[in-house]
């Protein structure tokens, strides 16, 4: 997945719907890189919400923390 080694990596594993929250991972993730927090982010799954957190997940600027 290309996380260099001792950068933490942060993910889930689920269905994209709206009922599992990932869109507070993302935000979350947010936080975090804004602190300087180095890290990578994981997210696998598919779902009718994916479009949207895609879209959440550059809106706040960790996009480039996704593979």
């Amino acid at each position: 997945w290309g996380v260099p080694e001792g950068r933490p990596l942060i993910g889930t594993i689920a269905r994209l719907i709206p009922q599992k929250g990932i869109q507070y991972l993302i935000e979350a993730a947010a936080l975090l890189k804004n602190e300087a927090f180095d890290f990578r982010m994981l997210i696998v799954g598919d779902g009718p919400f994916r479009q949207q957190l895609e879209e959440l997940a550059v809106g706040v600027g960790v996009r480039e923390n996704l593979p």
